[in-house]
């Protein structure tokens, strides 16, 4: 049945434009506002691709940038490879496909690899395969290496272009701290540019639960009244991807897959950055299997497409920002199996609950239960004890949450560990750059709005300018003040059951552990060793995870083992857009007086530096290149 898991109402989709484009050669039917994920998902596909290493069955586990389970390939003259299914709206007649299975998803010929996966632990290449055998393993190695295939056309029909700006401040994210942060600097009249990858920024999913409160009203005023400002200029649908020197960020601008692509270079004397922060997961026994989604991916799904692929829901977490996706599920009527929370404190999170809830505080899940579907959990006291089983369609896991430090790291700034919440926040910029709301480590709603507040005041002050105060209405949500305890890994139930920390690039718990028996201690040596962070994602829900697990086997402190080194970009952007446009509308030649008679007289014009051009010989009637050649030379030694 189309949509089987849409629901009747909610979600920022229209529902009166349906629409229809394929997936692996089968119609699938989504509506306007879908993206190819929740449209899958909407209709119970739950295998939508296959792992890089193993081919194990993958689904979609989140809702935007950061997902690492189903990338997928756009098919025709337009086509584009390994896009995330969370970034590619539908629309009429599109086609896209799986990418690194054969023949499809759910039958992969490529899972033989799982048979032999214990030959090929991380590192395995750089122990086999030596001369004189290298030769007989090269060609089987380079056909699995990568991910989608490279596009067969030579030349693509998409438009690229660039674009050069300047301005006095750049605002990067468009979360409720990047909406204040661009308004109350809109307001001091100096030029700004604001910069967010969606197609709308202000998206709805991370505020408050009440949908009908003040607040939803209060962002629309300050939304209407960012739109109406003639010195602000809006880019949607626009990833900034790298922060170089004296603040020059690059970013990337697309109208849609098949469509025209343009590069921004972006030069500010003030950057603010509220870039937000990512869900990472849990790392336990096959956290792998479709099903298993981030928290905040449901609740993205959930608010902003009207869907929830199930109706059977465990959760598991280690924090108490669960409860707005607790509450939202209960609300849209779902069967909430139960909670599992590895803190023993957790239990006084969920007081407010419904009592037919189970709650198991002070546990863990070992293992999930399926293979190409989720179908339970084993889980078991974290200090030891009996196990329980559990069954459900869906598992939502929540292991706390990660600043977006990307763009930070690569603009020189310093971060350092915050042990109360569990990850890494920025400290000191060596730009001038400053971090707020989320991305500075406040993850409350009304202290992140506080924080940005407070801050872009100190800097308008600091600039010497003016700005009116911005008006704050009393902030009543029903989030309370969050709360965290860190849980790296889970306890395995036997030796061949894999835990991902790495889920694009297949770097398993054991992975990890078996680089720092061999004495890759560094986590740069980790990374390289294991390809931990070096996916199409960079390890945006995972890295954080390794950490820890490097800190737990090492003795280090989170502070001494840190997180890997970010690289532009900050995720994928095509080759198309990074080149610079040809020919000579773009940049003209420089001529010389006598050019036109060069041109006149069979000149063939060469480049000769600094754009000038200079005849490298003359052609005569049907003369080839060394037949005008020879001529000229016998001409010049003859007299």
């Amino acid at each position: 049945m189309p949509n089987k898991y849409r629901l009747t109402t909610g979600g920022t989709i229209d529902r009166k434009v349906p629409i229809k484009f394929t997936f692996n050669g089968k119609i699938i039917e989504g509506y306007l506002g879908d993206t190819v994920a929740s449209a899958l998902l909407s209709n119970g596909i739950n295998t939508t691709g296959r792992s890089f290493k193993y081919h194990r069955p993958r689904g979609i586990i989140s809702a935007g940038l950061e997902e690492a389970g189903t990338f997928i390939e756009v098919l025709g003259e337009k086509g584009a490879s390994s896009i995330p299914a969370t970034m590619v709206p539908i629309e009429e007649g599109l086609r896209v496909k799986s990418i690194n299975c054969w023949p499809n998803p759910n039958v992969d010929f490529g899972q033989v690899l799982q048979l032999i996966s214990p030959l090929i632990p991380s590192g395995f290449y750089y122990k086999t395969f030596f001369q004189p055998h290298w030769k007989t393993f090269e060609p089987f190695i380079r056909k699995m290496a990568g991910l989608a295939d490279i596009p067969e056309s030579e030349n693509s029909p998409i438009a690229y272009d660039s674009r050069d700006t300047h301005c006095e401040f750049l605002v990067i994210g468009g979360g409720v701290a990047g909406l204040v942060a661009a308004l109350m600097t809109a307001r001091t009249g100096k030029r700004v540019v604001f910069v967010d990858n969606h197609m709308e920024p202000f998206g709805n999913w991370s505020l408050p639960l009440n949908e009908s409160s003040s607040i939803r009203q209060w962002i629309r005023t300050l939304k209407d009244e960012l739109n109406g400002c003639s010195n602000v200029r809006t880019l949607t649908k626009t990833m900034a991807w790298g922060y170089r020197e004296q603040n020059l960020v690059l970013a990337y601008e697309t109208r849609g897959v098949g469509k025209s692509e343009l590069a921004w270079r972006i030069r500010s004397r003030n950057v603010i950055m509220s870039t937000g922060c990512t869900e990472r997961g849990l790392v336990f026994a096959h956290n792998d299997r479709p099903g298993i989604m981030l928290a905040s991916g449901l609740l993205n799904f959930c608010r902003n497409y009207a869907v929830i692929p199930g109706d059977r829901v465990i959760l598991y977490t280690n924090n108490s920002s669960i409860k707005v996706l607790v509450n939202t599920l209960l609300q849209k009527g779902k069967e909430i199996v139960a909670i599992i929370d590895t803190r023993e404190e957790g239990l006084s999170d969920y007081t407010d609950l419904p009592g037919d809830i189970t709650i198991y505080s002070g546990h863990e899940v070992t293992k999930a239960i399926g293979w190409n579907r989720f179908r339970g959990v084993i889980a078991s006291p974290v200090m030891g004890g009996k196990s329980v089983t559990l069954s459900g369609e869906l598992l939502a896991v929540s292991g706390g949450w990660n600043p977006n430090l990307q763009l930070w790291i690569q603009s020189g700034g310093s971060f350092s560990y915050a042990n109360e919440l569990a990850t890494f926040v920025p400290t000191n910029s060596e730009q001038d750059v400053i971090s707020v709301g989320s991305l500075a480590g406040k993850f409350d709603f009304a202290e992140k709005i506080n924080d940005t507040v407070q801050k872009i005041s100190d800097l308008i002050t600091t600039l010497g300018l003016n700005t009116a105060p911005l008006e704050i209405p009393e902030i009543d949500t029903p989030e309370d003040e969050y709360s965290i305890r860190s849980h790296w890994e889970s306890g395995t139930v036997d030796s061949g059951s894999k835990s991902f920390v790495d889920l694009l690039n297949d770097v398993t718990l054991a992975d990890i552990k078996l680089a720092l028996r061999e004495g890759y201690d560094d986590i740069e040596l980790v990374k390289r060793y294991t390809t931990l962070g070096m996916g199409l994602d960079q390890g945006k829900t995972g890295n954080v995870n390794a950490s820890g697990i490097i800190s737990n086997a090492t003795g280090k402190t989170l502070d001494e083992v840190g997180l890997i080194k970010y690289r532009s970009p900050v995720s994928p952007v095509s080759f198309g857009v990074l080149g610079k446009p040809e020919g000579e509308i773009v940049k003209p030649y420089k001529t010389t007086p006598i050019t036109k008679w060069n041109r006149e007289n069979g000149a063939v014009l060469y480049e000769a530096g600094a754009n000038w051009k200079r005849p490298g010989y003359y052609l005569l009637r049907d003369e080839s290149m060394m037949d005008a050649i020879n001529r000229e030379a016998m001409a010049v030694r003859t007299g």
